[in-house]
Order: C-alpha cells, then structure tokens, then sequence
C-alpha cells in the first residue's frame, strides 16, 4: 500500500506542479503583476472557490472546469489526456472532499502560495489496498491531505499557477 500510495502521489505531484524534465526551460508568457497587496482572508475565500471546483472538476472529469482558471502554460500541460489519467487516479483514491482547513499563504516572488489541510472519504480501493496490507481500514483514521495552489495576479483576475494534492 504504501509503496502504491507514495508512487501515485509522487506521478501525480509531478504531473500537477508540472516538474517535466524537458530540454527547453519552460517559458511563462503569462504576465503577472508584481508585489500584489491584498488581504489574506480575501485571497483565501479566491482560492477556496477555485479548489472547490478543482476537485468538482477531478470528481466530474471535466476538463473544461478543471483549467478554467489556470494560466495558459499549466493548461498547455495539463492536456485533456493527462487530465483524463490525473482524474482517474484522483477518483480511485480520493472520496467526498471534507471541509478544507486554511492553513495559510507564503508569498513567492510574483505569486502566493495557499496551503489547506483536507480530510477526503476513503475510497473502496483504498480500503481493499489497507486490507491487502494486512490492515484493518476501520481502525485507521481518515488521513489529511495537504493542499498547495499557487495563485498569480493577472490583468484577467487571480489565475492557477499550479495546484497539487498530497
């Protein structure tokens, strides 16, 4: 399980921050206005409505949903076929999304970095990976998920930089 586990988190981290080994150096075109001041409670409400979604689109396998409000360079990433694999893996692992904890915002260069604690249903494939490993699920607590969502300032609105669920 956990060998399972740490591998779909680490492909799926990959794929989502969008850490690709390529020759070219990853160029954003993306224009985001510098050093942004605004209140953290009103970034947060920002990014918990576009997590909320994130995850509705995950659940979904919409697409559409999914990058509507990420720059262009991440959706150029997350194609329609890695997005289908990306949900896929999200469903099997992943149930109902509990109510997500806002742990706080780190500013980064040119973008900030929110960061929620999120407790998601177990999964049946879970629960059959658990007792695969000799456990028994009902006497393992819920585990946390951390959530990281970089956000940028463009001149359309805050935009997803990168979002990742560990």
């Amino acid at each position: 399980m956990k060998v399972f586990s740490v591998a779909f988190f680490c492909i799926s981290a990959l794929l989502l921050t969008g850490c690709f080994s390529t020759s070219e150096p990853r160029k954003i075109e993306t224009k985001l206005e510098q050093g942004v001041q605004v209140s953290e409670a009103e970034l947060a409400k920002t990014g918990e409505a576009y997590l909320r979604q994130v995850v509705a689109a995950l659940e979904k396998n919409d697409h559409a949903k999914f990058t509507e409000h990420n720059i262009p360079e991440y959706n150029r990433m997350v194609t329609k076929e890695v997005f289908r694999k990306i949900a896929e893996d999200f469903r099997k692992t992943h149930g109902k999304m509990g109510e997500p904890q806002y742990l706080g915002c780190i500013n980064k260069y040119s973008g900030k970095i929110l960061l929620w604690k999120v407790i998601f249903e177990r999964t049946p494939f879970v629960n059959e990976q658990l007792k695969k490993s000799g456990h028994d699920p009902a006497k393992i607590p819920q585990t946390d998920s951390l959530v990281r969502m970089m956000l940028g300032k463009t001149d359309k609105g805050w935009k997803i930089i990168r979002v990742e669920i560990q």
